[in-house]
């Protein structure tokens, strides 16, 4: 985001920072415009995930997520990105915030339906963008189950598995030693 734009978001002119956004990118892609008119709605707050090789950044509106950005990187140079936009939210924010409240009192509960493995969600799961109840219906759907209790408890037993799983997540080890637990319990 370049200086203007900046200026004309404190103004409180989001309409007009995404045309210049648009405007001065020229040959963007579908997605990266559709994630910008996404990213300056109002009401839509980021998160943002990073490592050393992919940095994630999630929209969301109400605490449901409207959309992602995946950025993988490769010799500290951007490599790769992957725009993941809930399309109906994206008809709302083109239509108003009228139609966006509309979407927010009767969109469904979507977590299942957005993951296609169990590492996927899992990992979602530890970094607390779904719950126990919403892993667990993911697992249904897929017809497989997250974990066994066997295999949590050897997690919990093992320091250097815990100790890989938090370098590879950037979450810290406590937080990942009370998510399992919080999964062993519903288990």
């Amino acid at each position: 985001m370049d200086e203007i734009q900046r200026t004309l978001i404190k103004a409180g002119r989001k309409d007009l920072a995404q045309k210049y956004y648009i405007r001065i990118k020229g040959g963007v892609s579908q997605d990266e415009k559709d994630y910008a008119i996404i990213r300056n709605t109002n009401g839509v707050k980021d998160r943002k995930m990073a490592t050393k090789r992919t940095q994630d950044i999630f929209l969301s509106y109400n605490g449901k997520e409207v959309a992602s950005k995946h950025i993988q990187f490769s010799r500290g140079k951007e490599s790769g990105v992957q725009y993941n936009i809930n399309k109906e939210f994206l008809k709302a924010a083109k239509k108003g915030s009228s139609a966006i409240k509309k979407w927010y009192l009767s969109a469904s509960n979507i977590t299942a339906t957005k993951f296609v493995n169990k590492e996927d969600a899992f990992n979602a799961f530890l970094k607390g963008k779904i719950g126990v109840e919403e892993l667990n219906e993911v697992a249904e759907n897929l017809g497989t189950q997250i974990a066994t209790k066997e295999e949590l408890n050897m997690f919990l037993k093992n320091k250097f598995m815990q100790d890989v799983m938090s370098d590879t997540h950037n979450i810290p080890n406590n937080v990942i030693i009370k998510k399992v637990k919080e999964l062993l319990k519903y288990l």
